[in-house]
C-alpha cells in the first residue's frame, strides 16, 4: 500500500535513554485514536483542567474524562534509577554520619593521649593555631588516603552501571575532586572541634601532676 509522507522530524527519545534511538514511523489512524495531546500553561493547572473537562463532556459525553501529564509518563521510564539513587543517597549519608562519629571519638582519644605533650609545647611557646594544625593534620592525612583508595572503586562501579544506558555521561575527574573536597571539609570540621578544645586548654591543668 502506497502512503504519502507528509513530514520528517528530528530524532527524539520515545523510550528511556537506556535504549538507542531506533527508526520510527508515525501514522495517522483515526480508528486507533485514543489521546488528545495538549500544551497548556503551568500558571493555573487546576483551572485549565477544569475547562478542558467541560469541553470534553460537551463533545464526548459518552466517554469518561481522564488525563495524564507526559512528564510523569516519561519519569516512569527512570523510576528504578531514581529508587537506586535515593537508596545510595541514604546509605551514603548514613555512612558519613557513622564515619564522623568514629572520627570524633578517635580525635577525642588521641587528644587525651597527647594532652601532656600539647601542654609542654604550649609552655615552650607553641601557638594555639599550630596545635590545631598538628592535631588535624594527622587525621586529614588518612582521609586523603581513604579518598585515593575509594576513587578507583567508585569509577569502576559507576562505569559498570552506565553500561546499562545507550547514552551516557562522561566520568570526569572534577566529580571525584569535588566529592573528595566535601569529605575533607566534613572531616576537618569534625576533628577541629576537639583539636581547638584541646589546644585552648590551660597547660597547667595537664601538667600539674607532673
Amino acid at each position: 500500500m502506497n502512503k504519502e509522507i507528509i513530514g520528517v522530524v528530528n530524532d527524539f527519545h520515545y523510550t528511556g535513554v537506556q535504549v538507542s534511538i531506533d527508526p520510527l514511523i508515525m501514522e495517522i489512524q483515526p480508528a486507533l485514536f485514543g489521546h488528545i495531546p495538549l500544551s497548556m500553561s503551568l500558571t493555573n493547572i487546576s483551572k485549565s483542567i477544569y475547562e478542558i473537562e467541560k469541553i470534553w463532556n460537551k463533545l464526548f459525553s459518552d466517554q469518561p474524562f481522564d488525563y495524564f501529564f507526559i512528564d510523569d509518563a516519561l519519569a516512569l521510564q527512570y523510576q528504578s534509577e531514581e529508587q537506586v539513587g535515593h537508596l545510595f543517597s541514604a546509605l551514603a549519608a548514613l555512612g558519613i554520619f557513622i564515619a564522623c562519629l568514629g572520627l570524633f571519638a578517635l580525635s577525642s582519644f588521641v587528644a587525651e593521649q597527647r594532652n601532656k605533650e600539647i601542654g609542654i609545647r604550649k609552655v615552650l611557646g607553641a601557638s594555639t593555631s599550630g596545635m590545631v594544625v598538628m592535631l588535624s593534620k594527622e587525621f586529614t592525612k588518612w582521609v586523603l588516603i581513604g579518598n585515593v583508595i575509594a576513587w578507583p572503586l567508585a569509577y569502576f562501579g559507576v562505569r559498570e552501571w552506565l553500561k546499562n544506558f545507550a547514552y551516557k555521561i562522561d566520568i570526569k575527574i572534577e566529580l571525584f575532586l569535588f566529592s573528595g573536597m566535601i569529605v575533607f571539609v566534613i572531616a576537618l570540621i569534625t576533628v577541629s572541634y576537639q583539636a581547638v578544645k584541646t589546644a585552648c586548654a590551660n597547660p597547667v591543668e595537664s601538667l600539674k601532676y607532673e
